[in-house]
């Protein structure tokens, strides 16, 4: 009884050996890829792990660079062993656990995006607005893995023992694809529909947000080069004031300029120290706009920025209008 069996496995390798030798581009693709990933990988997390300081946009990168190491490390091997054995994947409990594995990663790695644009979104277009804070950039990163293991659960159930047809009537291969008892259902077109339309809704949510980025600084730029080109020539100085209880404050109430007054430049000065008092809309970047004109030390104004008595400064400079 041995002799047909011994005969019948033989036979399976050799066809498996057939069917892996068409899939031998994607396997040399993948493996390209997972070379190239482990050493770009393993040097992002180096560097932002060592040589940068805490912050939002380096707990997501570190984040992302971690899911895209686990990639390499753990899904594309796998990916090349079921390339390689597309007739004898007999571990059906393991295609289960590295198929859901790579579903997580991938829902991870998008969702990881798209809170790395929300975050560019808000410093470029909501600069005075609340930011994420770095606390809550981690608690964000857990709530996306959560949020893949959630969406990710039928691959666990869909996905297992498929039976395989080959060349030869009596001899059936087993591949790590949908599972022999949900062929015949809707469930995996029922997946699948659900996987392209949330992929797509995070494609479009990272449109929209980069386009609004890029409109914010398209606007920026060409405001600086109009700004550069009317007063090119001009000369602009402030001094330093100080109100009645002492403490300092930096005006423009010497401004010179021909057609720019000083209630003008109070007025920018004031949006500066008291945002949601004014109603002067000016680009996010403005210090460094008008860092040559104002000559105003970036450090001061955020010391002016963080006190308390915002409302009396803004009183006292409303009155030099």
């Amino acid at each position: 009884m041995d002799e047909p069996f011994n005969a019948t496995k033989l036979s399976l390798e050799v066809l498996n050996q057939n069917a892996a030798r068409k899939n031998l581009g994607g396997v040399i693709f993948v493996s390209i890829l997972m070379v190239i990933g482990l050493i770009g990988n393993v040097h992002i997390l180096y560097v932002y792990a060592f040589k940068f300081k805490s912050s939002n946009i380096r707990t997501f990168i570190l984040w992302l660079g971690t899911i895209d190491l686990l990639v390499c490390l753990v899904g594309m091997p796998f990916i090349i062993y079921d390339l390689t054995h597309p007739l004898l994947f007999f571990a059906t409990n393991v295609c289960k656990a590295l198929r859901y594995f790579d579903y997580i990663m991938s829902f991870s790695s998008a969702s990881t995006l798209i809170l790395i644009s929300i975050e560019r979104y808000r410093k470029i277009c909501v600069p005075l607005g609340r930011q994420l804070t770095l606390r809550m950039s981690k608690i964000a990163c857990v709530c996306v893995l959560l949020f893949a293991i959630c969406v990710s659960w039928p691959a666990l159930v869909l996905y297992g023992h498929t039976t395989v047809e080959t060349e030869n009537r009596n001899i059936t291969g087993v591949q790590c694809y949908t599972d022999d008892r949900y062929k015949m259902t809707p469930y995996q077109t029922y997946f699948n529909i659900f996987l392209v339309g949330l992929i797509s809704l995070m494609l479009v949510v990272m449109i929209i947000l980069y386009l609004l980025m890029g409109r914010t600084l398209f606007e920026h730029l060409r405001f600086r080069a109009r700004f550069k080109r009317r007063f090119r020539s001009k000369r602009y100085f402030c001094k330093t004031d100080s109100i009645s209880n002492g403490s300092p404050v930096q005006s423009i109430s010497h401004l010179v300029e021909e057609n720019i007054t000083s209630k003008f430049c109070m007025k920018i000065y004031a949006h500066i120290l008291f945002p949601q008092e004014t109603n002067l809309i000016l680009p996010d970047c403005f210090c460094l706009l008008f860092q040559d004109i104002l000559r105003c030390n970036e450090h001061d104004l955020f010391k002016y920025l963080t006190r308390k008595k915002k409302r009396h400064q803004f009183q006292y400079i409303t009155q030099l209008k």
